[in-house]
């Protein structure tokens, strides 16, 4: 038997089902920037694509999604801050308080070719975890898109289209988050040490 062919909705809601789905759906989260380089080498025009992967690109057959803007980082951010840097490396404090070292060379649009060292993070101590989840105050205007009970919650009730909370990854899950503030090495000795 056939299956008729489904939205986008119907089907991210039938694979969380574990239901039949007409085919599995197509969800990018990207490619880097030297990607997008070499395949503009191979003879692909860059400009012939929206690169939306987001909200979903046809030229690569992705299922359509809307993200719901909501703000789950901080508010107020960590200033960001260069702390050292040289020909080859730059040491800096992120929005999220993780200090890195970054190796410059092969950055392309604004994408580094190599994930960056970290060298620290916001928490190290309980006390440290009180004074960050004062950035985390969930009833700031700043979170949420303004007038969105009046704005978008009628339209979302009729989308056919998939429904993302926050926008790219910000709604990373409990370890993400975790590691986030402490890095795996000290998120992993809190958890041991400090079950509850």
């Amino acid at each position: 038997m056939k299956m008729t062919t489904m939205t986008e909705r119907e089907r991210f809601t039938a694979v969380m089902e574990y239901q039949p789905v007409d085919r599995v759906p197509n969800h990018e989260v990207g490619v880097w920037a030297q990607t997008i380089d070499r395949w503009e080498q191979e003879g692909l025009n860059r400009y012939s694509l929206t690169w939306d992967w987001f909200t979903g690109c046809d030229f690569f057959g992705m299922d359509a999604k809307e993200y719901i803007p909501v703000h789950y980082g901080m508010l107020p951010p960590f200033e960001t801050e260069t702390l050292e840097e040289d020909e080859q490396y730059i040491i800096f404090r992120h929005t999220n308080g993780i200090v890195t070292k970054a190796l410059k060379e092969g950055t392309s649009g604004g994408m580094r070719s190599s994930m960056d060292q970290y060298l620290d993070f916001p928490v190290k101590t309980p006390e440290d975890f009180r004074a960050l989840k004062q950035r985390y105050e969930p009833c700031l205007a700043g979170r949420y898109p303004p007038e969105w009970r009046k704005i978008h919650l009628p339209r979302w009730k009729q989308r056919e289209h998939v429904l993302v909370l926050g926008v790219n990854c910000s709604t990373t899950g409990f370890y993400w988050r975790a590691r986030e503030w402490m890095g795996t090495e000290g998120v992993s000795y809190g958890w041991y040490d400090q079950p509850a």
